[in-house]
């Protein structure tokens, strides 16, 4: 049952190590962006580009 998938639980009893691995994937995440080389799509034009640049929260699912 994937709606029962809680890695660190909840409450009062939730893991321990939760901050520690948080802190360990934001850090992988960071090293990741800094050694890999993004690009935008050949052709790619900014003036037809919607909306405005900003800074927002991207959130990946498997499902």
């Amino acid at each position: 049952d994937m709606a029962a998938y809680i890695p660190f639980s909840y409450d009062l009893r939730n893991c321990v190590g939760r901050a520690l691995a948080h802190q360990e994937m934001l850090m992988i995440a960071s090293m990741l962006m800094r050694e890999l080389e993004f690009d935008f799509k050949k052709g790619f034009d900014w003036d037809v580009f919607p909306g405005k640049l900003g800074d927002h929260w991207i959130q990946l699912g498997s499902g």
